[in-house]
């Protein structure tokens, strides 16, 4: 990573999310990954989409949807307490 004047770029921001996710022994991180990270946990913090579509700035209701996905986890998580397990 080179010394940067000016505005940060989102090659920039990339480079230094990478940088650090690399430091960090996460080689895979991405500024996408970030953001779906935070997303997931405001959702399962209670937040509705509404508050999490203006958080990220989402024009369309549609695209925060994806956020609302349950993974696996969280359907096993459900049918367990369904089942009382």
């Amino acid at each position: 990573m080179g010394c940067q004047r000016g505005r940060l770029t989102v090659d920039g921001v990339t480079d230094v999310v990478c940088a650090a996710g690399k430091d960090a022994g996460l080689p895979g991180l991405r500024p996408h990954r970030l953001r779906h990270t935070y997303a997931t946990r405001l959702r399962e913090a209670g937040a509705d989409r509404a508050q999490i579509q203006a958080l990220l700035g989402h024009t369309s209701i549609e695209t925060t949807a994806r956020y609302f996905r349950a993974s696996a986890t969280e359907v096993a998580d459900l049918i367990n307490r369904a089942l009382d397990y």
